[in-house]
């Protein structure tokens, strides 16, 4: 018999669905209904995979444990050592490997509930592309050529930072080395600290958390062998984390517009801003306390002119793979800012409003808070989120007449 749903990825957003079922008692009906997920990383390596970073959290540790109910099917995940662990750090930020222990203990967890209920969970199925058939039903096709036939979608499938260099550079503008903040923050970092021992610049290109986290690694690998303003950032907007707008005035930041004030917590830019050692590097430099690190304006000066390397933190790019309409022609799904964009129930948007079915959920789908801004984070897409596309799958909306 054919799934109810099949979820393209086995990462960390993926794993928020039967999370958020158990948490609403769900997790039955969706066993009964059939899941399978498809995850193209090999299985040996899909685990090493999950934050494979070298970085603190831009989030508390509270954030990554809310989404498991402790008396639910996978509450014994917060019995293990990394859950506990991040249990002891509360709210503050902690280092991404815990984050990624606590990941794979949730995914074992999964693939136990899945092969004791005949769930599906496949490693190394690489999904070329989805075809929508007349009928409403979806099948994935493999690089492989294997089907599966399900009556929904739900793309987990990530995404890969954005490359924001000009179609056209004015000549020597672009250095030999232009690399990634997700590449330098998973070891590949010495390239990035050659060029600074050999006196050249670094640009780094972004003022969010990833590029923050890459001055204030490439600062702890080269101590105080570098020259003022030799590690450049450049951003369009930067929004730091305090936990109450009396704390925000207390720091001297100005942030010269309306940040959000979460009201649930108090807590300002909860969602978007700067945490931990990215916010203390970034008002270190705002007041003079750190002159290895500059800060400009990303309009003020040419992409990478006269850098060693370029490393660029400018967000991610969706990378579903392309769906196919009942006529074989691919459907125009509406994306922005490299984000698929999703409705309210979590479904992405095609030519003639959400298409019925098909979700997505995790870095590369868009949805936006009261500010106008992206919700990013485990604690929505293993929430909220989830909650809603959970909820959409087992109690679908009625078609409506054409």
């Amino acid at each position: 018999m054919n799934p109810l749903v099949q979820v393209i990825g086995f990462g960390p957003a993926a794993l928020g669905l039967p999370l958020s079922a158990d948490r609403t008692g769900d997790l039955a009906a969706l066993a009964d209904a059939g899941v399978a997920f498809l995850e193209r990383a090999p299985a040996d390596t899909a685990r090493a995979g999950r934050m494979p970073y070298l970085i603190d959290s831009n989030s508390p540790a509270a954030d990554f444990l809310a989404g498991i109910d402790p008396g639910g099917r996978f509450g014994a995940v917060l019995r293990r050592r990394p859950a506990r662990a991040l249990a002891e750090r509360g709210r503050s930020p902690v280092p991404l490997r815990l984050v990624a222990g606590l990941l794979g203990d949730i995914a074992d967890a999964v693939a136990a509930w899945l092969a004791g209920t005949g769930g599906e969970l496949t490693y190394g199925r690489d999904v070329r592309e989805i075809r929508h058939g007349p009928g409403g039903t979806f099948t994935s096709v493999g690089a492989d050529g294997r089907e599966l036939v399900s009556r929904a979608v739900v793309f987990a499938t990530g995404g890969g930072e954005q490359d924001p260099r000009p179609a056209g550079p004015p000549p020597g503008a672009v250095p030999a080395r232009v690399m990634t903040s997700q590449e330098v923050l998973s070891g590949s970092i010495q390239p990035a600290v050659a060029a600074l021992r050999a006196g050249l610049p670094v640009v780094i290109v972004g003022g969010s958390h990833s590029g923050f986290s890459v001055a204030d690694l490439l600062l702890r690998s080269c101590g105080t062998k570098l020259t003022p303003g030799q590690i450049t950032i450049l951003y369009r907007r930067l929004d730091l984390c305090f936990d109450s707008m009396s704390e925000l005035d207390a720091s001297g930041w100005r942030p010269g517009y309306a940040p959000a004030v979460c009201p649930d917590t108090g807590m300002v830019n909860r969602h978007r801003g700067l945490r931990g050692r990215s916010r203390d590097l970034c008002l270190a430099v705002l007041k003079g306390r750190e002159r290895r690190v500059r800060l400009c304006r990303a309009e003020a000066e040419a992409y990478g002119r006269g850098a060693g390397v370029v490393v660029t933190a400018t967000g991610y790019r969706a990378t579903a793979p392309p769906l196919i309409g009942p006529d074989g022609r691919r459907v125009p799904l509406r994306m922005s800012a490299g984000r698929y964009e999703l409705d309210p129930r979590g479904r992405l948007l095609g030519p003639d409003g959400a298409v019925p079915g098909l979700f997505g959920i995790g870095l590369g789908y868009g949805r936006r808070d009261a500010h106008g801004d992206y919700d990013v984070g485990l604690n929505f897409f293993h929430g909220r989120h989830a909650e809603e596309i959970v909820d959409g799958l087992l109690r679908p909306e009625p078609a409506r007449p054409r």
